[in-house]
């Protein structure tokens, strides 16, 4: 590897934006919405109630994850 390839690969840090990026992004905020609506519905918990239920499991998985 050259001095300026190695300086090109150093200097991007960020991944490049593909067509998968855009699909799991769009699959991503489809389900979430979907999968709120359906809890805050299906529960009849109120969307502030099932924000917090989903609040929490996002902490717990990062917390997982993190560990």
């Amino acid at each position: 590897m050259t001095v300026q390839a190695r300086d090109l690969v150093t200097r991007y840090k960020l991944p490049q934006i593909t067509v998968m990026f855009w699909v799991l992004k769009i699959a991503a905020t489809t389900l979430g919405e979907t999968g709120g609506d359906m809890i805050s519905q299906t529960l009849k918990l109120g969307y502030v109630d099932a924000t917090l239920l989903f609040l929490a499991i996002l902490v717990v998985s990062l917390l997982i994850q993190l560990r």
